[in-house]
């Protein structure tokens, strides 16, 4: 038996917080997906992000690898107003 992995919907925002400063939070609409892959807003642009798994969800590292960036987790669905995610 399989456990079921939390994936991310387009569409749905999710919300993560800084390393830094746990009162900062950081919000990602997935626009599209493929098997692998995400694309979100990140400064203004259309970026891909991979796809990983832990802790039976889905997660992506929105701001690019490197050791401190924010996880996003599918675990993090936000409810959200909606707006344009290009404003």
């Amino acid at each position: 038996m399989t456990d079921a992995i939390t994936s991310f919907e387009v569409g749905k925002t999710y919300s993560c917080r800084s390393h830094f400063d746990s009162n900062r939070t950081f919000n990602f609409t997935i626009l599209g997906r493929t098997e692998t892959t995400v694309e979100i807003v990140y400064q203004g642009k259309k970026v891909t992000r991979k796809i990983g798994v832990a802790d039976a969800a889905e997660f992506i590292q929105a701001h690019g690898q490197y050791s401190l960036a924010p996880v996003l987790s599918a675990a993090n669905v936000k409810q959200v107003e909606r707006r344009n995610v290009f404003q």
